[in-house]
């Protein structure tokens, strides 16, 4: 007799990460770009909403792109090493980023901080070496996991409130994230498709892999 697979939860993940990002007030940074993931299945099991976003106002990747495009950066993005604000994005890397949504997003990357790292006894941010290199060993950050089971709080409304939510979403003419709408074509530069595929065909030197 076959076990009938356990219906797939709803998700919250938290990690913490390499300083990289100032509270506001801040002259230093504090807290890495702690991303927060959290995923809602429907009653099918697919998913119904999907959000995976890091605090940071922006990704370090982005600031690395505009600096070596020397493109400037918007105000609200990073700031230099005195605190002050900047568009420029090789002085913002030398400082710090600033977290999206200010105090409020501050507020989110602090809780990351605290469960992901506090509560699981691994590294804070300002402890954790970087993840672009092998300097000062591992980084020791750590992640927080919880899964939940709404028939435990909420039987046999859950469904029908996800149903609610998604169909609200729609008649307001904008999608949940993680609900597929119409399929978009992704345009990618023709040096960039190139570089990525060269990329690829290197040879992997095994090493052991550091955390996100």
């Amino acid at each position: 007799m076959r076990s009938r697979q356990a219906d797939p939860l709803p998700e919250v993940a938290l990690s913490n990460a390499p300083a990289s990002v100032a509270p506001p007030g801040a002259t230093r940074a504090l807290f890495g770009t702690n991303p927060l993931a959290f995923a809602v299945p429907s009653k099918e099991g697919a998913p119904t909403i999907v959000v995976d976003q890091s605090m940071s106002a922006v990704t370090k990747t982005e600031m690395i792109l505009r600096r070596d495009r020397g493109e400037a950066i918007p105000i609200g993005w990073a700031q230099d090493g005195n605190g002050q604000p900047t568009t420029d994005a090789a002085t913002g890397l030398e400082g710090s980023l600033l977290p999206a949504g200010g105090r409020k997003g501050a507020n989110i990357a602090l809780l990351v901080e605290v469960l992901a790292a506090a509560l699981t006894g691994s590294a804070l941010s300002t402890e954790a070496s970087a993840f672009g290199n092998e300097e000062g060993g591992r980084p020791h950050v750590g992640q927080f996991l919880i899964a939940i089971d709404p028939d435990h709080f909420a039987a046999g409304h859950f469904s029908e409130a996800m149903d609610n939510l998604v169909a609200s979403h729609d008649a307001a003419g904008v999608r949940l994230p993680g609900h597929f709408g119409r399929k978009q074509p992704v345009c990618v530069d023709a040096d960039l498709w190139k570089k990525a595929v060269l990329l690829s065909k290197r040879r992997r030197i095994d090493r052991p892999k550091l955390a996100r």
